[in-house]
């Protein structure tokens, strides 16, 4: 899973090589999340209106496979 660019300012791409992957989440550094979203393959995420600072993003597989990614957002 490729996660570009990292820190991000305006959008985020995600791209993945195969369809084991269906959701993708971002959380926040509290751990409160902040989208929920489907996902197969690859994905462009607006964070222009995400606040400054470190955020997770997990990348939720077909079968128990999660993928974490620490994410900054810089504006």
């Amino acid at each position: 899973v490729l996660v570009y660019p990292n820190p991000g300012s305006k959008l985020l791409n995600v791209a993945t090589e195969n369809t084991k992957y269906s959701r993708l989440r971002l959380l926040n550094s509290l751990g409160q999340l902040i989208m929920d979203e489907e996902f197969s393959f690859n994905k462009t995420i607006d964070v222009s209106e995400n606040a400054e600072g470190y955020y997770f993003m997990e990348i939720i597989g077909k079968e128990s496979l999660t993928v974490r990614k620490k994410i900054i957002i810089k504006h």
